[in-house]
C-alpha cells in the first residue's frame, strides 16, 4: 500500500502538471475542473458523470458534485489540439508529422432527448442498418518514439444541428484548423477510402500539404488521356518492386507499382500506388501528391497507410474500456467537451508510454495490471487497468493536491516577531 501511496502522489502531480502546462493562460477554477475530470474518468474508466463524481471522493455531498460537473461540462470550450504542444509526444516545428483523419460513429438507439439527435450508419452491425446518433470525426497524431495514438481533434456532429450544411463542411473546417496549428511542419494527412472525393485533394493541395487516400472502385482515372477505373488500370500493370512489409506486426509480402493519373476536373498530376498482396486477390490502391523518387518514397506510402489500424484499435478501446458510446451529456457542447477530456486522459497514458525509459511508473502500471500477455505492442489496455488499480487505492479527495499552497511568510520586525 505504500508503494501504491508513492505511486499516486507522482501520478497526480505528473497529471497536474500536464493540466498546467497544457492550459496555463486559462483560470484555475477552469483547470481544476479538468483535473477533477480526468482523475475521475481515469479512476473510474467511465464517462458517467454520476460515477466520476463518486471516484473524485469530496467532502460535500455527492450531488452536488454531480451538478457542479454537469453545468461545467456545458460552460466551457475544452479543445485538444494544445496536446501536440508537448515536444516530448510529437515532433518539433519543421519536422514532418503525419496526421490520420477519420470517422467513427456514437450510436444512441435509446436517445429521446439528446440534442440534434440525427441518424448514422451503424458500423459495428452485420446489416450496417442506420441507427439514431452522432457522427464523430477526428484527427489522430502518433508519438514519436511508440507510436501510441492519440486523438488531437475531436467533433462530435449530426446533420439535423441548425445551420448545418454538410459533412464535407465540418471536415473542411476542422482542416483549416490543423494547417494553421501546423503551419510550420512538414504536414501529411492520411484517409481511408470514405475520403475519395476529387474537392478534397485539390483541397489539400491548394493549402500546400500533402496526402494519401485508399481508392475507391468507382472514381474514373486518366492515364495517357484514357479513363479507367482503378482495377483496371491495375491489372495493366506489373508489380514493379517486391516488399516484406511489416503490417499490423506481422509480415507481408507485395508485389507493387505506380504510374502518374490525373483525377476528372483537376490538371494536377497525382501518383496511383498499386499493391498487390498475397491475402487478397483484389488490388490495394493508394492516391497521393507526394513525391515519387524511389522504391523507398513508396514503402513508407504504403506503411503510413496501414498505420490506421491503431485509430481503429483506439476506438475499440474507448467503446469497449470507457463505454464511449454511453455518454449521457444531452448538448452538444457538453458532449464533444466529455469526449474530448476521454482523448486528453488518453494523451495522459500515451504520455506515460513514451517516457517509460526516463522512470518507473510504466514498469510499475504494467506490473499491477498483471497482463496475460506482456510483449502486445498497443499498451492502452494494460495502462489503463493499471491506472484504474492504483487511483482507487486512496481514500482522499484529489482536491488536497490541489489545495496545497505554499505557506504564506508573516513579516518580522521588531514589535512583531
Amino acid at each position: 500500500m505504500d508503494n501504491f501511496s508513492t505511486l499516486n502522489q507522482i501520478l497526480e502531480r505528473k497529471l497536474q502538471s500536464l493540466i498546467d502546462n497544457l492550459f496555463s493562460t486559462m483560470p484555475k477554477p477552469q483547470r481544476d475542473f479538468y483535473l477533477d475530470m480526468i482523475y475521475g474518468i481515469l479512476r473510474s474508466k467511465s464517462l458517467l458523470i454520476s460515477d466520476i463524481s463518486r471516484e473524485l471522493n469530496e467532502d460535500k455531498n455527492l450531488i452536488q458534485t454531480i451538478k457542479r460537473l454537469n453545468t461545467n461540462i456545458s460552460k466551457y470550450f475544452f479543445d485538444n489540439i494544445k496536446i501536440t504542444n508537448l515536444a516530448n509526444l510529437f515532433p518539433k516545428e519543421n519536422n514532418s508529422i503525419t496526421l490520420f483523419v477519420d470517422d467513427t460513429d456514437i450510436i444512441k438507439p435509446y436517445g429521446i432527448h439528446f440534442e440534434a439527435l440525427g441518424s448514422v450508419r451503424d458500423g459495428s452491425s452485420i446489416k450496417k442498418e442506420y441507427e439514431k446518433g452522432y457522427i464523430n470525426t477526428v484527427v489522430v497524431a502518433e508519438t514519436k518514439e511508440h507510436k501510441h495514438p492519440v486523438v488531437i481533434k475531436s467533433v462530435i456532429h449530426s446533420t439535423r444541428e441548425k445551420y448545418y450544411k454538410s459533412v464535407n463542411t465540418v471536415l473542411n473546417k476542422i482542416l483549416i484548423e490543423i494547417f494553421t496549428h501546423f503551419k510550420n511542419h512538414y504536414l501529411i494527412l492520411v484517409f481511408d477510402r470514405g475520403y475519395d472525393d476529387g474537392k478534397l485533394f485539390k483541397f489539400i493541395g491548394l493549402n500546400k500539404r500533402f496526402f494519401i487516400i485508399r481508392l475507391k472502385n468507382t472514381r474514373h482515372l486518366y492515364y495517357k488521356n484514357k479513363a479507367y477505373l482503378p482495377y483496371n488500370l491495375a491489372n495493366k500493370t506489373k508489380g514493379k518492386y517486391s516488399f516484406t512489409l511489416k503490417i499490423g506486426g506481422e509480415n507481408v509480402e507485395a508485389k507493387v507499382s505506380h504510374k502518374k493519373i490525373k483525377v476528372s476536373n483537376d490538371k494536377r498530376y497525382y501518383n496511383v500506388i498499386f499493391s498487390y498482396f498475397s491475402y487478397n486477390q483484389d488490388p490495394f490502391i493508394l492516391i497521393t501528391n507526394l513525391e515519387i523518387h524511389s522504391k523507398n518514397d513508396i514503402e513508407k506510402i504504403i506503411l503510413s497507410y496501414f498505420s490506421r489500424w491503431k485509430i481503429e484499435e483506439y476506438f475499440r478501446v474507448i467503446k469497449t474500456e470507457y463505454n464511449y458510446e454511453g455518454m449521457r451529456i444531452r448538448n452538444l457542447k457538453g458532449l464533444n467537451n466529455l469526449a474530448n477530456l476521454l482523448h486528453l486522459s488518453m494523451g495522459f497514458m500515451a504520455l506515460i508510454i513514451e517516457e517509460q525509459t526516463k522512470n518507473l511508473i510504466y514498469s510499475s502500471l504494467i506490473s499491477i495490471a498483471k497482463p496475460l500477455k506482456t510483449n502486445t505492442y498497443f499498451k492502452y489496455y494494460q495502462i489503463s487497468d493499471g491506472l484504474e488499480i492504483v487511483l482507487k487505492t486512496k481514500k482522499i479527495a484529489i482536491k488536497n493536491i490541489k489545495k496545497t499552497k505554499k505557506p504564506i511568510e508573516k513579516d518580522r520586525n521588531l514589535f512583531n516577531i
